[in-house]
């Protein structure tokens, strides 16, 4: 899920669809009940992530993902569930173009909801920065589990980081990858490299920011190789930026 000021490819998907509020159960945050949430979360989370590797969505394929959201913050302990609203709400409005950029309190309860989540249910944290061109704060390996991502946008527009488990079929490196995604000689259009990146990634997860802001993400690593992908879907060239992580 990428919690930031991100619309994708649904920004005209139908307003009325966006809740007013998320209740939430407001159960206790015992050790069960924070790990549910945390799984809720994190499961919301790829669903989101798996529409940005769709090449086309079908009309009820933001609804779902969407009810999932909602789904896992009715599920929150009450010592969280108003930050928990707050995000999920600014990412069901900007998904359906109700508003863009992050709205009245988004990064308090994001940084919030982060830290509860490192707190109760193990996280750990990556912080990532970019610009226009490069992503930094990747490191060469990590630990399987649940990841807790940061991302401050240094660069002037909003960029996408995406993180993909590369398929056990394929044995190129990130750069191999990376340069065939956005070869010009296959790569006709956004749509298009898009596809043949997803064919040799499968997505997992993905945050954004608005330029000079923060975004906030949320996945679950499995072993295997990773890919870390800067991206521009304003243009044919996806791929700005691409880092392989070994997660063990």
């Amino acid at each position: 899920m990428a919690l930031s000021s991100c619309g994708g490819q649904a920004a005209a998907a139908d307003a009325a669809a966006v809740p007013a509020t998320i209740p939430s159960s407001a159960t206790p945050a015992s050790g069960d009940a924070a790990l549910k949430f945390c799984d809720a979360l994190v499961s919301a989370s790829g669903g989101y992530a798996h529409l940005m590797a769709m090449e086309e969505l079908a009309p009820d394929d933001l609804a779902k993902a969407g009810d999932k959201l909602s789904a896992a913050v009715k599920s929150a302990p009450a010592d969280i569930a108003s930050a928990a609203s707050t995000v999920a709400q600014n990412t069901l409005q900007q998904t359906h173009g109700v508003s863009w950029g992050a709205g009245s309190g988004f990064v308090d309860a994001a940084t919030s909801l982060v830290s509860w989540m490192k707190a109760h249910c193990g996280f750990r944290a990556l912080a990532l920065s970019g610009t226009d061109t490069l992503l930094d704060g990747v490191p060469a390996t990590l630990s399987a589990g649940p990841l807790a991502i940061t991302f401050d946008n240094h660069g002037s527009f909003m960029p996408i980081v995406m993180v993909g488990r590369i398929n056990d079929d394929v044995h190129e490196t990130a750069e191999q990858i990376a340069k065939t995604s956005t070869d010009p000689a296959t790569a006709h259009d956004d749509k298009g490299s898009r596809a043949l990146l997803f064919r040799k990634v499968t997505m997992t997860g993905a945050v954004s920011a608005d330029a000079k802001a923060r975004g906030f993400g949320f996945v679950d690593l499995k072993p295997g190789r990773y890919l870390f992908v800067l991206s521009d879907f304003r243009k044919a060239e996806v791929v700005l930026s691409a880092l392989e992580v070994l997660v063990s």
